[in-house]
Protein backbone atom coordinates (compact mmCIF):
# COMPACT_ATOMS: atom_id res chain seq x y z
CA UNK A 1 0.00 0.00 0.00
CA UNK A 2 1.16 3.46 -0.81
CA UNK A 3 1.79 6.03 1.96
CA UNK A 4 0.62 9.45 0.96
CA UNK A 5 3.07 12.24 2.03
CA UNK A 6 1.29 15.46 1.82
CA UNK A 7 3.40 18.20 0.55
CA UNK A 8 2.39 20.79 3.14
CA UNK A 9 4.37 19.30 6.02
CA UNK A 10 7.66 21.47 5.87
CA UNK A 11 11.01 19.66 5.93
CA UNK A 12 12.95 18.94 9.13
CA UNK A 13 15.72 21.68 8.58
CA UNK A 14 12.37 24.21 8.00
CA UNK A 15 10.72 23.18 11.25
CA UNK A 16 13.70 23.79 13.30
CA UNK A 17 15.76 26.04 11.11
CA UNK A 18 19.94 25.93 10.48
CA UNK A 19 21.77 24.66 13.41
CA UNK A 20 24.01 26.57 14.48
CA UNK A 21 27.35 24.64 13.65
CA UNK A 22 25.85 24.90 9.86
CA UNK A 23 27.11 28.32 10.09
CA UNK A 24 30.65 29.25 9.09
CA UNK A 25 32.96 31.81 11.34
CA UNK A 26 31.81 35.26 10.15
CA UNK A 27 28.28 34.70 9.52
CA UNK A 28 25.87 36.77 11.19
CA UNK A 29 22.42 35.27 13.31
CA UNK A 30 20.32 37.39 15.79
CA UNK A 31 19.26 37.48 18.82
CA UNK A 32 16.50 39.48 20.71
CA UNK A 33 17.53 42.16 22.90
CA UNK A 34 14.59 43.74 24.69
CA UNK A 35 12.34 42.28 22.06
CA UNK A 36 14.05 43.74 19.28
CA UNK A 37 16.80 41.64 16.76
CA UNK A 38 19.88 42.10 17.09
CA UNK A 39 23.01 41.05 14.98
CA UNK A 40 25.75 38.51 16.29
CA UNK A 41 29.18 37.30 14.40
CA UNK A 42 29.64 34.02 14.26
CA UNK A 43 33.02 34.19 16.07
CA UNK A 44 34.51 30.73 16.48
CA UNK A 45 33.40 27.07 16.89
CA UNK A 46 34.24 25.25 20.00
CA UNK A 47 35.43 28.44 21.52
CA UNK A 48 38.18 27.12 23.93
CA UNK A 49 37.36 23.71 23.55
CA UNK A 50 40.23 22.85 26.48
CA UNK A 51 37.98 24.75 28.84
CA UNK A 52 34.39 24.40 27.64
CA UNK A 53 34.91 20.59 25.54
CA UNK A 54 33.54 20.84 22.01
CA UNK A 55 30.70 21.91 20.50
CA UNK A 56 30.31 25.89 22.20
CA UNK A 57 29.97 28.31 19.57
CA UNK A 58 31.12 32.04 20.40
CA UNK A 59 28.70 35.09 19.24
CA UNK A 60 30.10 38.09 19.60
CA UNK A 61 27.42 41.78 19.06
CA UNK A 62 28.49 43.44 15.57
CA UNK A 63 27.86 46.81 16.69
CA UNK A 64 28.84 48.04 20.65
CA UNK A 65 25.98 48.31 23.08
CA UNK A 66 26.51 51.78 24.55
CA UNK A 67 29.34 52.73 26.33
CA UNK A 68 29.88 52.80 30.19
CA UNK A 69 32.65 52.88 32.72
CA UNK A 70 34.61 50.37 33.82
CA UNK A 71 33.54 51.12 37.57
CA UNK A 72 35.17 48.76 40.21
CA UNK A 73 35.71 49.27 43.69
CA UNK A 74 39.38 49.75 43.33
CA UNK A 75 42.31 48.90 40.98
CA UNK A 76 41.17 47.21 37.70
CA UNK A 77 40.18 43.44 38.36
CA UNK A 78 37.35 42.09 35.90
CA UNK A 79 36.09 39.95 38.30
CA UNK A 80 32.90 42.14 39.73
CA UNK A 81 33.56 45.11 37.94
CA UNK A 82 30.82 47.80 37.39
CA UNK A 83 30.93 46.12 33.42
CA UNK A 84 31.00 42.15 34.61
CA UNK A 85 28.09 42.89 36.89
CA UNK A 86 25.90 44.52 33.97
CA UNK A 87 26.36 41.93 31.41
CA UNK A 88 25.23 38.85 33.50
CA UNK A 89 22.61 40.89 35.57
CA UNK A 90 21.20 43.45 33.30
CA UNK A 91 22.36 42.90 30.03
CA UNK A 92 21.67 39.80 30.58
CA UNK A 93 17.76 39.90 31.61
CA UNK A 94 17.49 41.72 27.85
CA UNK A 95 17.89 38.27 26.17
CA UNK A 96 15.00 35.96 25.59
CA UNK A 97 14.77 33.55 28.30
CA UNK A 98 15.62 31.11 25.99
CA UNK A 99 18.06 32.62 25.15
CA UNK A 100 19.78 32.52 28.69
CA UNK A 101 18.98 29.14 29.28
CA UNK A 102 21.34 28.10 26.18
CA UNK A 103 23.88 30.34 26.27
CA UNK A 104 24.86 28.68 30.20
CA UNK A 105 28.01 29.43 31.56
CA UNK A 106 31.42 29.68 29.45
CA UNK A 107 34.59 29.22 30.65
CA UNK A 108 37.81 31.79 29.51
CA UNK A 109 41.19 32.98 30.32
CA UNK A 110 41.27 36.38 32.30
CA UNK A 111 44.32 38.26 34.47
CA UNK A 112 43.42 38.76 38.03
CA UNK A 113 44.38 42.53 39.44
CA UNK A 114 47.23 40.56 40.74
CA UNK A 115 48.79 39.55 37.11
CA UNK A 116 47.94 35.46 38.16
CA UNK A 117 46.63 34.65 34.07
CA UNK A 118 43.60 32.20 35.11
CA UNK A 119 40.14 31.44 34.33
CA UNK A 120 36.77 32.47 34.99
CA UNK A 121 33.05 31.30 34.13
CA UNK A 122 29.88 33.91 33.03
CA UNK A 123 27.25 33.89 30.65
CA UNK A 124 28.21 36.89 29.14
CA UNK A 125 31.49 38.70 28.98
CA UNK A 126 34.09 41.11 26.73
CA UNK A 127 36.83 39.99 24.27
CA UNK A 128 40.27 39.51 25.15
CA UNK A 129 43.07 41.77 23.85
CA UNK A 130 44.53 38.11 22.03
CA UNK A 131 41.11 36.76 20.86
CA UNK A 132 41.04 40.67 19.31
CA UNK A 133 44.29 40.16 17.69
CA UNK A 134 46.19 42.80 19.49
CA UNK A 135 49.43 42.34 21.71
CA UNK A 136 51.19 44.47 24.04
CA UNK A 137 54.06 43.31 26.05
CA UNK A 138 52.43 44.40 29.61
CA UNK A 139 49.47 42.11 28.61
CA UNK A 140 49.34 38.57 29.18
CA UNK A 141 48.16 36.02 26.48
CA UNK A 142 44.73 35.05 27.09
CA UNK A 143 43.29 32.67 24.84
CA UNK A 144 43.70 32.29 20.99
CA UNK A 145 43.20 35.01 17.75
CA UNK A 146 39.75 34.82 17.06
CA UNK A 147 39.30 33.71 13.13
CA UNK A 148 37.47 36.74 12.56
CA UNK A 149 39.37 39.19 14.96
CA UNK A 150 40.53 41.58 11.97
CA UNK A 151 36.50 41.91 11.18
CA UNK A 152 35.77 42.59 14.76
CA UNK A 153 38.88 45.78 14.54
CA UNK A 154 37.79 48.23 14.92
CA UNK A 155 34.69 47.86 17.06
CA UNK A 156 31.67 49.93 15.16
CA UNK A 157 28.62 51.54 16.93
CA UNK A 158 24.98 50.94 15.73
CA UNK A 159 25.60 53.73 12.89
CA UNK A 160 28.06 51.97 11.48
CA UNK A 161 31.18 54.26 12.63
CA UNK A 162 34.50 52.81 14.08
CA UNK A 163 33.99 53.45 18.21
CA UNK A 164 36.09 52.30 21.04
CA UNK A 165 35.53 49.10 23.11
CA UNK A 166 36.93 47.92 26.55
CA UNK A 167 38.15 44.39 26.10
CA UNK A 168 38.71 42.48 29.68
CA UNK A 169 42.83 42.40 29.16
CA UNK A 170 44.61 44.50 31.90
CA UNK A 171 47.88 46.43 31.86
CA UNK A 172 49.73 43.93 34.07
CA UNK A 173 52.05 45.40 37.24
CA UNK A 174 49.50 48.68 36.63
CA UNK A 175 46.01 49.47 37.58
CA UNK A 176 44.55 50.29 34.09
CA UNK A 177 42.62 48.40 31.56
CA UNK A 178 43.27 47.75 27.81
CA UNK A 179 40.35 49.46 25.09
CA UNK A 180 40.93 49.36 21.54
CA UNK A 181 40.52 52.69 20.07
CA UNK A 182 38.38 53.58 16.82
CA UNK A 183 41.40 53.31 15.12
CA UNK A 184 41.81 49.99 15.75
CA UNK A 185 45.29 50.42 18.23
CA UNK A 186 45.01 49.13 21.71
CA UNK A 187 46.20 51.21 24.31
CA UNK A 188 44.54 51.00 28.36
CA UNK A 189 43.02 54.14 30.96
CA UNK A 190 42.01 53.41 33.97
CA UNK A 191 38.68 52.26 35.23
CA UNK A 192 36.76 55.51 35.37
CA UNK A 193 36.93 56.22 31.57
CA UNK A 194 33.79 55.43 29.40
CA UNK A 195 34.13 52.97 26.33
CA UNK A 196 32.17 50.38 23.86
CA UNK A 197 30.91 47.53 25.69
CA UNK A 198 30.92 44.54 23.03
CA UNK A 199 29.18 41.45 24.76
CA UNK A 200 30.09 37.78 24.27
CA UNK A 201 28.64 34.74 24.99
CA UNK A 202 28.52 31.09 23.48
CA UNK A 203 25.22 28.66 22.54
CA UNK A 204 25.35 24.67 22.34
CA UNK A 205 26.26 23.15 18.52
CA UNK A 206 22.42 22.46 17.83
CA UNK A 207 21.10 26.06 18.54
CA UNK A 208 18.93 26.50 15.96
CA UNK A 209 18.16 29.82 13.59
CA UNK A 210 15.23 30.82 11.44
CA UNK A 211 16.91 30.23 7.70
CA UNK A 212 14.95 33.59 6.79
CA UNK A 213 14.92 35.80 9.54
CA UNK A 214 18.47 34.29 11.16
CA UNK A 215 16.52 35.08 14.75
CA UNK A 216 17.41 32.19 17.26
CA UNK A 217 14.61 29.60 17.51
CA UNK A 218 15.73 27.56 20.80
CA UNK A 219 17.82 23.95 20.63
CA UNK A 220 17.30 21.03 18.85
Amino acid sequence: MSVLVSKNIPSTVSMFGKQASDFVEGDIVKLNEDGVAVEFYIAKHSYEFDLNGAGRILLVRKAVHSTMYWHTSSGNEYDGCGVDVWLNGTYKQTLDPEVQDAIGSTTFKYTTSDDDLTTLSRSVFLPSMTELGLTNSKANIEGYKLPIASTLVPAINTSNSATTMWTRTIRIGYSTIFYVGSDGTATYESRDNKYGIRPCLTLPYNARFDEKTLLFKGVK
